[in-house]
């Protein structure tokens, strides 16, 4: 990867790394969730900072194979917290979706679950929390606005569908 097309090459290189390299870094090392939490970061932030145009009006639907059944989370900035299922996905901005994701991995409010009898990790659970109060809508800082608790399997997918958001360059080197 060249610095100069550093934008456009991560989200394809980051794909390669976790179809050809996950399954082998859980087996020789155990480190599947913490390789595969590193990637969703790195996707999420230069998908949502340089890459906003390439989501454009996209709905979260677009990513209902690789997620849970239902999370909770508003539908948009400063509405109620709902639990919100599969079929209102279409009516949720993959972008929103994606902020959510990054602000809950950056600051680090991601919890382990475990599988209760062999220890190993079973899923993840990401929240967002408003960082500052809003009277005008009755939020005060601190309050959840985002959780979602999904297996390992569909964190893989869902790192591999977030990267196919920025298409493939094609060029020669």
């Amino acid at each position: 990867m060249c610095p100069e097309f550093y934008i456009d090459d991560l989200p394809f290189n980051t794909r390669r790394l976790v179809e050809e390299c996950s399954s082998y870094i859980e087996e020789t090392m155990g480190l599947e969730v913490t390789f595969l939490i590193n990637c969703l970061l790195g996707l999420v932030v230069i998908v949502s900072e340089k890459h906003k145009d390439k989501i454009g009006s996209k709905k979260l639907s677009i990513f209902s194979s690789c997620l849970p059944d239902k999370f909770i989370g508003t539908r948009y900035k400063y509405s109620q917290i709902d639990t919100i299922e599969k079929k209102d996905y279409c009516h949720i901005s993959a972008s929103y979706f994606i902020s959510k994701l990054r602000n809950g991995i950056s600051h680090q409010n991601i919890d382990g679950n475990k599988n209760v009898v062999n220890g190993n990790w079973e899923s993840v659970t990401i929240k967002d929390f408003y960082f500052e109060d809003d009277e005008q809508h009755g939020i005060r800082k601190g309050d959840k606005n985002f959780q979602i608790t999904i297996d390992i399997d569909q964190l893989k997918k869902l790192a591999i569908e977030i990267s196919k958001l920025v298409p493939e360059k094609t060029r020669s080197n």
